[in-house]
């Protein structure tokens, strides 16, 4: 029989000694564990153009939230519902966001509408949640279907989708930021409004 090696202690302290140390934000980057944030990821390239770092957008769902809250954990991650989306974007950005039929060619350039949509019905892989949130780009025809270029921060890529897997649109009018900003509050309150499905 092979005899085991024992380490010593002046062992584990040189392993120590050479260990590489990832900071949080890359770990989570890298393993998951915080998920669902696609909503929270919209909010934050509207925010900051594109140049924000995931602890920036995991500061807007722990805004939302609330810090007793802990993101890693919980069941739906940073998923919100479509009601919490709408009630986020009119108590931050003003009584002019939130769910919108607003004719796309009429944005202005603070204006940003964020789509929900359902990922089977845009033949796309259902995950942990059955809808994604992305921005709108422009929407066009062809073949006789009406299609939405959108971009997707979380994935950092832009595609299309057909207009018939749209849930929701949620206007994000940076016009007029007459809200609260950011910070907990009474998000949950208007759940006759749109789907309730969580989506991430």
């Amino acid at each position: 029989m092979k005899k085991e090696r024992k380490l010593r202690r002046l062992d584990f302290d040189l392993i120590q000694a050479e260990m590489s140390v990832i900071d949080g934000e890359l770990l989570r980057s890298i393993v998951g564990g915080y998920s669902n944030d696609c909503f929270w990821r919209c909010i934050a390239y509207i925010e900051y153009g594109g140049c924000y770092t995931n602890s920036d957008v995991e500061g807007y769902a722990e805004d939302f939230f609330g810090s007793d809250v802990d993101l890693n954990t919980r069941k739906d991650g940073a998923a919100v519902t479509t009601s919490q989306m709408h009630d986020y974007a009119t108590n931050k950005y003003g009584s002019s966001s939130g769910y919108s039929n607003i004719d796309s060619s009429n944005l202005s350039e603070n204006q940003h509408l964020i789509i929900q949509f359902d990922l089977k019905k845009a033949g796309m892989e259902v995950g942990s949640t059955d809808t994604h949130a992305v921005l709108f780009r422009e929407e066009y025809e062809k073949d006789g279907i009406t299609y939405i270029k959108v971009y997707d921060p979380q994935k950092n890529t832009t595609y299309d989708i057909p207009k018939s897997a749209q849930v929701a649109s949620i206007l994000v009018d940076k016009n007029n930021n007459g809200g609260s900003g950011s910070g907990s509050g009474d998000y949950g309150s208007s759940s006759y409004y749109g789907s309730s499905s969580y989506y991430g």
